[in-house]
């Protein structure tokens, strides 16, 4: 990517105009000497998106040095000034003119997201400087003219291969689409891939929603170099850790459980998970056999080690039954007057609805 650039682009230059509020250099920015082609690079350096502007830059500098190592372009010597977005489309533009109108680079690489390539690419389109994105499969990154480009494959290219590859490989009649919806790249590529899949009788289709949990954060050296966390390498030499971490956000495993796990009427709970795996609903708290038989089936479940709501609000029946499917504990255990009068209670599962009488003495063996 670096020679294509640089052999076709010798001697182009910027505009005139300086930037304004423009982002600081990353480190080991470099500045131009003698007749040396000046690549510019913007990059998440920073932010959410860290960990694929670091690796890009690390890759982009292992290019420029390998380049020059083989004698650089006809003679000349290729240099690279990067720039930090912090993973923010307008920080993106920001750097992109700055590269350009101050910097006057040759040629502009970047972005990774393509939301933040549409950004840079709009100012690279303006002033007449090539721009070439390493990852950013949006198909309206390139649309935006003539000096913009890519090396990757489009989103639309990735969901025909995918679905391509489920019904001729998979042989698969149906398919489950789990994306990110807060991330537009995810929810792109879902799109095409839907579209292409969706050739088969619609009888046989099947979509469905995801959520995010988790993030693998790559830390590079920042914090092994300054601990001196080092290893010996091959030759003895000491070789300094590359450091990451991946983050499970427990906040969200709570929403994801229920995204996955619910009805018209409420959540459902796994009972692997519920707060509460019984709830006892006492539909006459008024009345002193039902209250009693409550107490009862509450202290027999409670001395198991069993997680037990005992609902004994003077509300309606019918508003009760409607609370307890909306909180979602997976067992409900209905006792009324009749069936103390029958020395049964009623017992409902939350998941398929199905229900079952049983003797009061039988409960808390159920569920031991």
């Amino acid at each position: 990517m670096i020679a294509v650039i640089g052999a076709g682009l010798l001697g182009c230059g910027g505009g005139d105009k300086s930037a304004a509020g423009a982002p600081a250099p990353a480190g080991g920015a470099q500045t131009p000497s003698g007749d040396a082609i000046l690549i510019g690079h913007y990059g998440s350096m920073t932010g959410s998106e860290a960990t694929f502007g670091q690796s890009t830059d690390n890759g982009v500098r292992l290019a420029v040095k390998e380049l020059n190592a083989a004698g650089g372009i006809k003679g000349r010597r290729v240099e690279l000034k990067t720039y930090d977005d912090q993973g923010k489309s307008q920080e993106a533009g920001t750097a992109v003119t700055r590269l350009i109108t101050s910097d006057k680079v040759a040629a502009v690489l970047g972005e990774v997201a393509s939301s933040l390539s549409i950004a840079g690419g709009r100012v690279a389109q303006q002033y007449g400087v090539p721009m070439i994105t390493p990852s950013s499969t949006n198909p309206a990154v390139t649309q935006i003219g003539d000096m913009v480009f890519r090396v990757c494959f489009l989103d639309p290219f990735q969901g025909w291969v995918e679905a391509k590859f489920a019904r001729e490989n998979l042989k698969a009649q149906k398919a489950a689409i789990l994306y990110d919806q807060g991330q537009a790249y995810s929810k792109g590529l879902k799109d095409y891939f839907k579209a292409a899949f969706e050739k088969i009788p619609e009888g046989e289709r099947l979509a469905a929603r995801g959520i995010e949990v988790g993030h693998i954060f790559y830390f590079g050296t920042k914090y092994s170099e300054p601990m001196k966390a080092v290893v010996a390498g091959p030759g003895g030499e000491q070789i300094t850790v590359e450091m990451g971490s991946y983050g499970i956000g427990v906040s969200r495993l709570v929403g994801g459980i229920i995204e996955a796990s619910h009805d018209d009427a409420g959540i459902i709970w796994p009972e692997s998970v519920a707060p509460f795996r019984v709830a006892i609903v006492n539909l006459k708290p008024d009345d002193g056999a039902v209250s009693g038989a409550c107490q009862k089936l509450y202290d027999d479940l409670v001395a198991q080690g069993i997680e037990v709501l005992h609902d004994d609000r003077d509300l309606r029946p019918g508003a009760k039954f409607a609370d307890m499917d909306l909180i979602g504990t997976p067992w409900q255990v209905i006792v009324g007057p009749k069936g103390v009068a029958a020395g049964k209670a009623e017992l409902k599962i939350r998941k398929t609805g199905q229900r079952e009488e049983l003797p009061f003495d039988q409960v808390a063996q159920r569920f031991g």
